[in-house]
């Protein structure tokens, strides 16, 4: 029995590596079918001024989203040692709620004519738009950033931090000495992972900005090759686009992750016992500025979305609202174009199925020491994410009109399987991977078995790793947007996030219902996640029970 969960583990590995290595060349292969004349797109990208405006735009916006996210970074993990699991639940949050809905309810916040400040500024001036932007994708994202990053620096020893004190160093000096050395890979695989994700961006600035705000000057290179696509109807330049794309990434994440896959001098003790550390007034000083920062855009979704739609039209939005309704979540649950518990079910499914595959992944990455199989498999799976959306959709539209068969639902379970699993993955790797090499050496020469060995190591019930995975994916297959709008013509299957997009119509738009969306988008995980939390709760106390019984 035990030689034949071994091998279908292992089986499952190498199924996984080449799925995903087979179904990107397949979309490669239809993409390059429809690029056309590469010579004349060559000649025309090097002299388009609207596509390097675009590049140069994403550029900025991306750099300075990621310089203010390092400096929130260095700024919490200067005091911030040890977090709790409400703490580190709260940091999943933002992500969960998705990109529209969030953009929708800060444009409210800083509109003068619907919100309850005049913040004018972020939607008169470039500077001011770009300001906006920026906050949005830092208040989205970051938080995974001190998430993983805590979680880390919670493997890390007291002994080092006692010893740094007793020998005089400042907190700055720790940090640059102690936790830096810790963190640095995490923080090297999130750049990169928000590198691509600006790449891919450009749903909610759409709905801020329209096609791009003065002179293009919020366009961002997805919005530009989705408009040549789209509008222009130049589909071959676009395809060349994201092929350069495509090629460029790919080119960046090998030499990203020959970083990220080198070994580290710095571990985790054999021991591998919960670390408590000293929680001092600036820890929780520290703690409560992020619950605030990230709680307070929460709570104002929360408050839009039980304010009725008629606010905005016979005044604004505000912070105390005289009247409070569930009109917009009643508005939701009516709906005839989604069946809910058909789409919460096969989106629960899609996670669960993506995370055992990653941490599947991970086991028999960790367990065997193949740096250059771990390598190869971490680069193929983030390269999921490289291939722009309306890339893929093209793919499979050439690949449905040469077989003259549609393979929209096949390319939509396909993309979301893989999606979830790499993003599954990209999470396990940054909270398994770094700093459990002597605590999972230690136990396999206890238990003599690998199974066991990577179980107590990295799957131990204080870190929560498997439900956090499970949130991050779920999250990010239920609110996925462009490509589940194409490929779910069915109803029942129609994800979550496209029937609150369609509430954005122009001058129609309806606000409440946007925020109503957000907030369900956020509740469904957490709901999720405890009822996942409760099963593996129950199988530890039965496991428990079996074995005592044994004895």
């Amino acid at each position: 029995m035990k030689d034949r969960l071994e091998a279908l583990s292992s089986g499952l590995h190498r199924a996984s590596y080449y799925f995903i290595v087979s179904f990107g060349g397949i979309l490669i292969l239809g993409l390059v079918g429809a690029v056309g004349d590469v010579g004349a797109h060559l000649a025309l990208a090097s002299s388009d001024q609207r596509l390097l405006r675009s590049i140069s735009t994403t550029a900025g916006l991306c750099l300075a989203s990621i310089a203010l996210q390092l400096l929130l970074l260095l700024v919490v993990t200067l005091f911030v040692r040890t977090a709790s699991l409400l703490t580190k639940a709260a940091l999943a949050l933002p992500f969960a709620c998705g990109t529209i809905a969030p953009a929708a309810a800060f444009y409210v916040l800083v509109s003068p004519s619907m919100g309850p400040t005049d913040l004018s500024w972020f939607l008169s001036s470039v500077w001011g738009a770009w300001s906006l932007l920026v906050l949005i994708d830092t208040w989205q994202w970051v938080s995974l950033l001190f998430l993983f990053a805590i979680i880390r620096i919670e493997r890390i020893p007291d002994a080092l931090f006692h010893e740094a004190q007793l020998e005089g160093m400042s907190r700055l000096q720790q940090w640059r000495l102690i936790v830096w050395p810790a963190i640095s890979r995490i923080v090297l695989l999130y750049v990169a992972l928000r590198v691509l994700d600006w790449l891919r961006k450009g749903d909610y600035i759409k709905l801020l900005y329209g096609q791009g705000y003065t002179d293009d000057a919020t366009k961002t290179f997805a919005m530009y090759a989705l408009e040549e696509y789209t509008h222009y109807g130049d589909a071959g330049y676009a395809v060349f686009l994201a092929l350069l794309q495509v090629l460029a990434f790919s080119i960046l994440l090998v030499f990203v992750f020959r970083s990220v896959t080198a070994p580290k001098h710095l571990e985790v003790p054999a021991s591998g016992q919960r670390r408590t550390h000293i929680r001092d007034k600036w820890q929780k000083v520290t703690i409560g500025l992020v619950f605030v920062v990230l709680l307070l855009p929460a709570v104002w979704l929360v408050l839009v979305a039980l304010q009725s739609s008629d606010a905005a039209i016979a005044g604004r939005y505000q912070f105390l609202p005289d009247h409070l309704t569930l009109e917009s979540f009643a508005e939701l649950w009516r709906s005839q174009r989604i069946n809910f518990r058909q789409s919460i079910g096969f989106f629960a499914m899609t996670a669960v199925g993506s995370t055992v595959l990653a941490f599947n992944t991970m086991y028999q990455l960790i367990t065997r020491f193949d740096a250059v199989v771990e390598r190869r498999f971490v680069v193929a799976s983030i390269a999921i994410f490289v291939l722009p959306a309306f890339a893929a959709f093209t793919a499979v539209a050439i690949w449905s009109r040469f077989a003259h068969v549609s393979f929209d639902f096949l390319a939509f379970c396909t993309t979301s399987v893989l999606s979830g699993f790499a993003l599954g993955f990209a999470g396990a790797y940054m909270l398994l991977k770094f700093g459990n090499r002597n605590r999972y050496e230690q136990l396999l020469l206890e238990f003599r078995n690998r199974r066991h060995a990577f179980a107590g190591a990295h799957l131990g019930q204080d870190d929560r790793s498997v439900l956090i995975v499970f949130v991050l994916v779920f999250a990010y297959v239920w609110n996925e947007l462009f490509l589940n709008s194409r490929w779910t013509t069915t109803e029942p299957w129609r994800p979550f996030a496209v029937e609150v997009a369609t509430t954005i119509g122009g001058y129609s738009t309806n606000y409440s219902v946007l925020a109503a969306g957000a907030v369900l988008s956020m509740m469904v995980p957490v709901v999720l996640a405890a009822s996942l939390s409760t099963t593996l709760w129950m199988a530890r106390r039965i496991s428990t029970f079996v074995l005592s019984m044994r004895s």
